[in-house]
């Protein structure tokens, strides 16, 4: 029953985790684009958010 529960709220944590994470790579990717959409270039957006260009141009291609 034990094992059960740790299991559980092991499961719990993961997830909790693992969404929040979902949630600051959003975050991340609506700034890059807005950024971008205020006429900021890739190479700037890279610099300023210590990106390497490749994938702030990923993530513009992904949004």
């Amino acid at each position: 029953m034990l094992d059960e529960k740790a299991a559980v709220a092991h499961a719990e944590k993961k997830g909790i985790e693992k969404g929040r994470e979902e949630g600051r790579e959003e975050e991340r990717t609506q700034i890059i684009q807005q950024m971008y959409d205020s006429g900021m270039t890739p190479q700037v957006i890279a610099n300023i958010v210590k990106l390497a260009v490749e994938e702030v141009q990923r993530i513009l291609r992904l949004s």
